[in-house]
């Protein structure tokens, strides 16, 4: 058995590809408008501020571009909830201010359902860009994210997806814990460095939550994200690949992030992948 997954990685593996970028035209007319979501929680205020003020400098012509922060911890349920009234009312009254100083919109809804998935399709239905630059709050982009990826989309009219890789600059609860080991490496790097850049050579490269920029038609065309589990990207690009959509993943971090700090929230998060991707 243990062969067999040895001959099936190699097989995958064989011609890893990132994708080269494709130069946008000069003529700026002809530049498919963007949505830029930068969806939240329950995260600090002044990390949303940093995202969001990197976001506005995102070098994209400002009349083909939108930027949003859809916020599910200021929802109408939370807001009046004995629980979380107080803290839901000062979120979303602090949010509102900081996209108006920054320019950018806030939005929010009735409840919770569905989580990050059920946010970003609430987002969808509010908005009408062409294109979706997904962000998690956290994850601050660089100014060259659209130039870099938006030409793909231009040259591939069945294409749904450019995915980037997520860049962490702080360590995991794992690698803090690892000794004896100079610049240790971070686990993400497989992921992100080895196994994505393989898929994406049988176009199999997929949607990884945020850091990536979809296509709205597509994404519409199967309802907005998917949400029958708790791994919505990875079930949303099975969706779209199964419709005969394509997906292409450039090998060049494009946003800095934070991971999970505490242990807790380490296997929070890892085992909602695991059961999610089961």
């Amino acid at each position: 058995m243990d062969s067999h997954y040895f001959l099936f990685d190699m097989f995958v593996n064989f011609s890893p590809l990132s994708t080269k970028y494709v130069p946008l035209p000069a003529d700026t007319k002809s530049y498919p408008t963007v949505d830029i979501f930068i969806s939240t929680y329950d995260e600090p205020d002044n990390i949303v501020r940093m995202t969001a003020t990197a976001a506005t400098q995102i070098n994209y012509p400002k009349d083909k571009r939108n930027i949003y922060i859809p916020d599910d911890g200021g929802t109408h349920t939370k807001r009046h909830s004995h629980q979380h009234g107080v803290g839901a009312w000062v979120r979303h009254y602090q949010l509102r201010r900081l996209a108006k100083e920054l320019g950018i919109h806030y939005l929010t809804r009735e409840t919770n359902q569905k989580a990050t998935a059920g946010n970003i399709n609430n987002a969808l239905q509010h908005t009408s860009g062409e294109l979706v630059l997904i962000l998690d709050c956290d994850q601050i982009p660089t100014k060259d994210i659209l130039t870099n990826t938006v030409g793909q989309f231009l040259i591939d009219p069945k294409l749904f997806v450019v995915q980037t890789p997520h860049f962490f600059i702080n360590q995991t609860p794992v690698n803090s814990n690892l000794t004896g080991m100079y610049n240790k490496p971070d686990e993400s790097e497989m992921f992100y460095r080895k196994i994505q850049p393989a898929m994406n050579f049988w176009n199999a490269s997929f949607f990884c939550g945020s850091a990536a920029i979809l296509r709205r038609t597509y994404l519409m065309e199967i309802g907005g994200i998917a949400v029958k589990t708790i791994t919505e990207d990875a079930e949303t690009s099975l969706q779209l690949h199964s419709l005969g959509y394509n997906s292409c993943y450039i090998n060049r971090p494009m946003i800095c992030g934070l991971s999970s700090e505490s242990h807790t929230d380490y296997l929070t998060q890892h085992s909602r992948w695991g059961k999610g991707m089961l």
